[in-house]
């Protein structure tokens, strides 16, 4: 079952919008302020990734192997995105 969290869009400056991640899954991703990700795209959808390549290189904290898994957080229920 593919799981869905809903987010918003903020306006960072007139041409830039940003969006927030959950803490739950910055902490299991183990990113922090200043931490840099890749983002793409593929068919259309976004995926952001933590630099691993980058991080590793300059001594950072992080121990997640690529692959690792971590604990989802609640769905929402399409029922409460109608309300």
């Amino acid at each position: 079952m593919r799981k869905e969290y809903k987010r918003s869009l903020i306006k960072f400056s007139n041409y830039s919008l940003c969006v927030t991640l959950p803490k739950s899954m910055l902490n299991k991703l183990d990113l922090d302020k200043g931490d840099e990700v890749i983002i793409s795209m593929k068919r259309g959808k976004i995926i952001l990734e933590p630099d691993r390549e980058l991080s590793e290189g300059s001594g950072s904290k992080s121990s997640n192997k690529k692959g690792d898994s971590w604990e989802p957080m609640p769905e929402i229920s399409r029922e409460e995105d109608k309300e």
